[in-house]
């Protein structure tokens, strides 16, 4: 009977058929939970993708933004968000998953990463409590400022000073001279004006750098400016200049076009690609076609003492009257000074050997931030960082030393699209102080004080003049 029993099979298939009906609900579930969840990832990834873009584009680079924009195009209420800003490189030669560094300067791209809770159709139970379905994406945008500066080593205006030359000289406001004025706020295109000068010099060159790069004269510089300028006023003065040197210039050392540079010649760059100043231009060609820029002296025969055979005066450099960077990306550097000067192997060699060098009325200048609006204009904001002067002293058995007379304090000043628009100038300083080495001495005790009583009697000590004279906001495009 037990053998029987054994036998008999009448009850197996309603066993067979309630395991296969489990594991076939399991497998169900399985599915039907996986293709839930690769809708919801690929709907949430669409969402991110899109937000991410439009916080780019829109300037407030925040997640709140974020956020709001994921919830507005049906996303789920309870999103979590993470926003990080940072910089991103386009170099292919760099590895995809290393070209976005998280807060890294200067700041051109955001990562955005969004969480949500995982829709389980069925067996939710099964699959835990706080599963989440996440989607990142990076958006990235090349913003551009086109910036220009000079520097002085003394401005006179306002205060006692003022008053004292106004009833002296009859002076009153500024110290300018109106013909420069009025043809320092006339413009010209950059690019067409190089194409201007490409013809009248002759030069027969393949890009914008070969232009920069070849030896013009001031007259044929006049020629080109007035051949891409139509207002009479400033044709009419263009016409009354008359260069007093037939010495050739390289316009490359007060004009950089960015990355237009490299472009072919006969590039079409409609809309202004970057106006520059007819006065600007102008006065910094003379200022380098006035004399042979290298001046060497032997001072051993201008003071008839032996002792200092070894002795040289060199003048390196003639005043800077401005420096131009178009195109440039945040964290680019302008650099400018009114004079430098250098003396070399003062002494016998090599003991007494001494190198002394000398600059007047530097100026740093760097593009801090590139700030994109929605509607695709931008604030600019620099920093700047001026001195009277600096003098580094080098003996040859010894290290460098370096004396400025300068606070070393960085100075912001910011350009608004009005500003931008007017080609407003800016003066920015960082007053006075004394640095040696890597030390400020006294600075507060003697230089403020000074500084500040400088200012009110209306003299303005180590400035830099800065302008903006155009920022660019490309679209915002997704990177990886």
């Amino acid at each position: 009977m037990m053998f029987r029993i054994a036998r008999d099979r009448r009850g197996s298939v309603l066993t067979v058929f309630a395991f296969s009906a489990m594991v076939l609900s399991v497998m169900t579930a399985i599915v039907m939970n996986q293709i839930s969840f690769y809708w919801a990832k690929r709907k949430l990834q669409s969402s991110v993708d899109m937000a991410a873009l439009m916080v780019m584009q829109s300037g407030d680079i925040s997640a709140a933004n974020a956020k709001a924009l994921l919830i507005s195009q049906g996303g789920s209420p309870n999103v979590e968000v993470t926003l990080v800003r940072g910089h991103y490189s386009a170099d292919a030669g760099i590895d995809a998953s290393k070209r976005f560094i998280a807060n890294a300067t200067p700041i051109n791209a955001l990562q955005l990463d969004a969480k949500i809770p995982a829709d389980k159709v069925m067996f939710g139970d099964m699959l835990g409590g706080n599963l989440k379905i996440a989607a990142t994406a990076r958006a990235a945008r090349h913003t551009t400022a086109s910036v220009v500066m000079g520097s002085r080593l003394v401005r006179v205006e306002g205060g006692l000073s003022a008053a004292l030359l106004n009833s002296t000289l009859g002076y009153n406001g500024k110290l300018t001279v109106m013909d420069y004025n009025s043809l320092a706020s006339a413009n010209v295109d950059a690019g067409q004006f190089l194409q201007a000068l490409n013809i009248k010099a002759n030069i027969k060159a393949a890009t914008f750098d070969d232009v920069l790069n070849s030896q013009v004269t001031v007259g044929q510089i006049i020629s080109a400016l007035a051949a891409t300028n139509k207002d009479g006023t400033v044709l009419a003065w263009l016409g009354k200049a008359s260069p007093q040197s037939s010495n050739k210039v390289i316009l490359n050392k007060i004009l950089d076009l960015g990355s237009m540079t490299h472009l072919p010649i006969d590039s079409a760059l409609g809309g202004g690609a970057m106006p520059i100043s007819v006065g600007e231009i102008l006065a910094g060609s003379v200022s380098l076609a006035d004399g042979d820029h290298q001046v060497a002296v032997d001072l051993a025969s201008v003071l008839g003492d032996p002792t200092i055979a070894n002795a040289s005066l060199d003048v390196g450099e003639k005043p800077q009257v401005l420096d131009y960077k178009g195109s440039s990306d945040k964290g680019t550097s302008l650099s400018t000074s009114q004079f430098k000067l250098n003396i070399g192997a003062l002494g016998a060699i090599p003991a007494t050997a001494v190198k002394v060098d000398v600059s007047l009325a530097n100026a740093t200048v760097t593009i801090d931030d590139i700030n994109c609006h929605a509607d695709g204009k931008a604030d600019v904001t620099l920093k700047a960082v001026t001195s009277a002067a600096s003098v580094g002293l080098k003996a040859s058995i010894l290290p460098k030393i370096n004396v400025g007379l300068g606070s070393g304090e960085s100075k912001s000043v910011k350009f608004s699209p009005d500003d931008i628009k007017a080609q407003t100038y800016k003066p920015v300083r960082s007053g006075l102080g004394l640095q040696l080495g890597g030390l400020t001495v006294a600075q507060k005790l003697l230089f403020n004080p000074v500084d500040a009583l400088l200012e009110k009697v209306g003299l303005h000590v180590a400035e830099a003049d800065v302008k903006v004279i155009a920022a660019t906001c490309g679209s915002a495009g997704l990177v990886y």
